[in-house]
């Protein structure tokens, strides 16, 4: 039995479903809603927020449907850096909530090439962070040097115009370094994320799976995505931790601020 956040979220993305399916515009449910999905064919009890993928090209197809104003849904973009998809602001359904866009953009063959992206990614992450979020960094709490390296990107961060830093991050995201364009990552997550690298076949095809009452789209290599983001015993459930509990805390907290 879902709870209210749960369910809000729910209705949130069979409305997105129903969109794409209308549209022909191609998706997966990804991270923690992708894991609950194929572990418990739902939400995981304490996920508290809702994860889709996408390539560059369906993103560009969805932001062009998501311009009418014919939807109940809109796509929100903090200086078109952090995709989020959530009601109107005119309407006022339920909790606050909102589904996350991940975008897969390509990246080059060669590896110190990689590094190079993923790194100037990182940077340019930091830097177009607002306080709240640069404390939800997952991998700060384990590495110190990571740490001080992420907050003093933030810091120059601060004094450049939001526009720019931010227009400079998306050009990097879809164009920097994207070699022959076979291999693919989620160019907007977080540095774990930006660094997962696929071949490109791992968003070519898709498969309806039960998510709670209704149908949604994953990937048909999802075994790929979550071995890489959640190691071999995903299927296995873990109990939340003192931190992770921490972070959700955190996330309800920003949510509740710019919901």
């Amino acid at each position: 039995m879902v709870n209210e956040l749960q369910a809000n979220l729910l209705a949130q993305l069979t409305a997105f479903d129903a969109l794409c399916r209308e549209h022909s515009v191609k998706y997966s449910l990804h991270g923690g809603t992708l894991l609950g999905a194929v572990r418990h064919k739902g939400f995981i009890p304490w996920d508290d927020d809702a994860d889709i993928a996408m390539t560059r090209s369906e993103f560009k197809k969805l932001d062009r449907v998501l311009n009418s104003e014919s939807y109940s849904l809109a796509l929100y973009m903090r200086d078109r850096v952090y995709p989020k998809i959530n009601y109107r602001r005119s309407t006022n359904v339920g909790p606050k909530s909102w589904i996350d866009v991940m975008i897969y953009d390509s990246i080059t063959e060669k590896k110190f090439l990689q590094k190079a992206k993923v790194y100037t990614l990182a940077v340019l992450s930091a830097m177009n962070r607002t306080a709240k979020t640069i404390k939800m960094s997952k991998y700060e709490r384990y590495n110190y040097l990571l740490r001080f390296t992420q907050y003093a990107c933030y810091a120059i961060g601060c004094i450049i115009p939001s526009k720019w830093k931010a227009r400079l991050h998306q050009w990097c995201c879809e164009y920097l370094l994207t070699g022959r364009k076979e291999l693919i990552h989620r160019a907007n997550d977080q540095y774990c994320g930006i660094g997962s690298i696929y071949p490109k076949e791992i968003m070519d095809s898709y498969t309806y799976v039960a998510f709670e009452d209704v149908s949604l789209s994953i990937t048909l290599r999802y075994h790929d995505v979550l071995v890489s983001a959640y190691g071999e015993d995903y299927m296995i459930p873990k109990k939340l931790d003192d931190d992770e509990a921490k972070m959700h805390d955190m996330y309800r907290s920003l949510i509740e601020e710019e919901g």
